[in-house]
């Protein structure tokens, strides 16, 4: 929208306008100064080719007009790219030429670096860099907060200006405290407690817990599209909760060089042979591809006995060396699994194959723990797998 105005004090007043592979057009005659015009901007318009007209005349010369024509800028949106570090922080923008027009460096709890960051004002996103959170000003003050969701957080102090609404699940920490003191390898994107939680989102942008895994350690939200789940979600559905507790989170997992968890729900048969099939919503959570999570599906042949619905979090490492990635946690895998009196347990590792020797690799290594209910007789159960893998949804779009 362009607004062209002139207040000169005259009887008679009219605007005409000159628009791109157009003649010129009267808009406007009467004794109104002033007038708007809205005209769309199109690929083809660019600075300085739209020209306005204003013609004035008076009592005195009723015949007379007085021109003065202006050449108009036309803005156009600028689209930014950002650059982010491995926790979500915008450092750099660039326009669509490569030049930089926006860089930003943070202490450890978010408070930018005097003198090292900068905001040029043609980037819309400029209040959105820090973790993603939105930078509120405090009115009639020159604090500034983070808005992140569920509360306010002061990168000064590297606390949260309220108390954590589920605080009482975590008795032991402070209720205003941010990532556990942790903020070079955590986030908190929900401002509320540490948790893998799993959402289904619908076109409105209404969010719905699937599921979640709670923990002390990583702290990540993943919304999946409702449409792609939608069918396998019923309306009484009861959200998923995990507990990963804090001594396997804090010291097996990063012994092991965890890089991805799993909240997992399957429905095993089998008395000798017998099969299962298997829901997964995965996200990475460690290695250069933090931050992309999928819906997989899985079916495995089982040997043994089995007789159940099985709910439990997976943990994932690699074997081979470098980084997890979705590709390589699909395909196949083989492993063992079993259940007592309700807690269930397995351990399992995927496999790649290849053209030359050794012609199968061991890719990534995973254990899960659990809870499973199912046939009251059966106390026990046990089996063997192998089993393949595949994406219902991906978030890299592959």
């Amino acid at each position: 929208m362009n607004r062209c105005s002139l207040n000169e004090g005259f009887t008679q007043y009219r605007w005409r306008v000159l628009l791109p592979g157009a003649s010129w057009t009267t808009l406007y005659t009467g004794s109104n100064s002033t007038y708007t015009y809205t005209f769309e901007i199109s690929p083809g318009l660019h600075q300085g080719n739209v020209k306005v007209e204003l013609q004035v005349r008076n009592n005195a010369s009723p015949n007379l007009y007085d021109t003065e024509e202006y050449d108009v800028t036309v803005s156009r949106p600028q689209r930014v790219y950002h650059l982010k570090d491995h926790l979500g922080n915008v450092r750099t923008s660039v326009d669509v030429d490569g030049d930089v027009v926006g860089y930003d460096d943070y202490y450890p709890f978010g408070l930018p670096m005097p003198g090292r960051s900068s905001q040029t004002g043609s980037n819309p996103n400029d209040d959105y860099k820090f973790t993603g959170y939105e930078l509120d000003e405090v009115a009639g003050t020159d604090l500034k907060m983070y808005h992140a969701n569920a509360r306010g957080y002061d990168p000064i102090l590297g606390r949260f200006g309220q108390i954590d609404p589920l605080s009482s699940e975590r008795a032991g920490l402070s209720p205003y405290n941010y990532v556990q003191n942790n903020p070079l390898s955590r986030i908190d994107p929900t401002g509320l407690l540490d948790d893998i939680v799993f959402n289904s989102v619908d076109e409105e942008g209404n969010k719905r817990e699937i599921g979640r895994i709670v923990t002390d350690k990583y702290d990540q939200e993943i919304n999946i599209d409702s449409e792609l789940i939608s069918s396998a979600i019923p309306d009484d559905y009861d959200p998923i909760s995990t507990d990963l507790p804090k001594a396997i989170a804090d010291g097996t997992l990063d012994y092991l060089g965890v890089q991805a968890l799993s909240l997992d729900i399957s429905a095993e048969a089998a008395f000798k042979l017998g099969v299962q099939g298997e829901l997964s919503l995965i996200a990475l959570v460690g290695g250069k591809n933090q931050g992309d999570w999928g819906v997989a599906l899985q079916g495995n042949a089982l040997l043994g006995v089995e007789g159940s619905f099985t709910g439990s979090v997976s943990a994932y490492w690699p074997i081979s060396g470098g980084d997890l990635s979705l590709d390589r946690l699909s395909g196949f895998e083989y492993g063992i699994q079993g259940s007592l009196l309700g807690p269930s347990a397995a351990y399992f590792e995927g496999v790649e194959f290849s053209t030359s020797y050794p012609y199968v690799n061991r890719s990534y290594a995973g254990a899960s723990i659990g809870g499973s209910a199912g046939i009251p007789e059966l106390t026990g159960s046990g089996s063997g797998y192998l089993g393949y893998s595949g994406y219902l949804y991906r978030s890299d779009g592959r």
